[in-house]
Parts: C-alpha cells; sequence; structure tokens
C-alpha cells in the first residue's frame, strides 16, 4: 500500500525560470561563458556554498555585488505550480507528501520562508 508520494520541487511543485542569476555572460568569449554557467549551475543545485561562488564569481568576472542582491537574482525566477499544489493539498488528506530538490541553500530558505 503507498504511504508516501514523493515529489521533486523544480519544474513540478515550483516553476523555475532558466536564468544565469542575472549574469550577462553575452560580453565573454565562448569558453569563459561555458564556465561561467558551468559555476552558476553547480550552485543552483547546491554544490557550491553561496561564499564560494560569490568569491570565484568576482574573481572570474571582474564584478561585485552584494550576497543579499546575489540571492534575490536567483529568487525571482521562482513561481508556484498551482495545479500541483493544489493536487498535492488533495493527496495529503490521505498520504504522507515528500518534496525534494538539488538547490543551494540561499534558495532553499527562500522556498521555505515563503511557503510558510
Amino acid at each position: 500500500m503507498i504511504k508516501t508520494i514523493f515529489s521533486d520541487l523544480g519544474n513540478v511543485l515550483i516553476f523555475v525560470k532558466n536564468v544565469n542569476a542575472g549574469v550577462d555572460t553575452s560580453k565573454y568569449g565562448f569558453f569563459k561563458r561555458k564556465l561561467i554557467r558551468y559555476k552558476i549551475r553547480s550552485y543552483e543545485k547546491g554544490r557550491m556554498p553561496t561564499e564560494e561562488f560569490y568569491t570565484w564569481y568576482a574573481k572570474k568576472t571582474g564584478q561585485t555585488i552584494d550576497l543579499t542582491k546575489l540571492d534575490e537574482r536567483f529568487e525571482k525566477v521562482f513561481s508556484l505550480n498551482e495545479k500541483m499544489a493544489d493536487l498535492l493539498l488533495k493527496l495529503k488528506k490521505d498520504y504522507r507528501i515528500v518534496a525534494l530538490s538539488n538547490t543551494n541553500k540561499a534558495n532553499y530558505e527562500f522556498i521555505t520562508k515563503s511557503m510558510t
């Protein structure tokens, strides 16, 4: 008998726009753009702490931004999938619901704060 339903967050319960953390990579050459996008994806997936990403970002691009502004760039990419949220709320009456995600600390804190 099924007792628990697992759901991914990204693009299932929460829509996530494809972004580059607000970083304009068009001014860089092909390989630098690829490296920057790879690091951004690593950060988005929680494979790199915010402080480490920020330090790397500032060093590689020569640009600095306030850490709170960096988090805001990521926060703007989320929107709730209302149909899925409604479905999970209905299922919650009869099942344990578990949401999983591979994300960074800043996004996790934003999402949990927004959902409470």
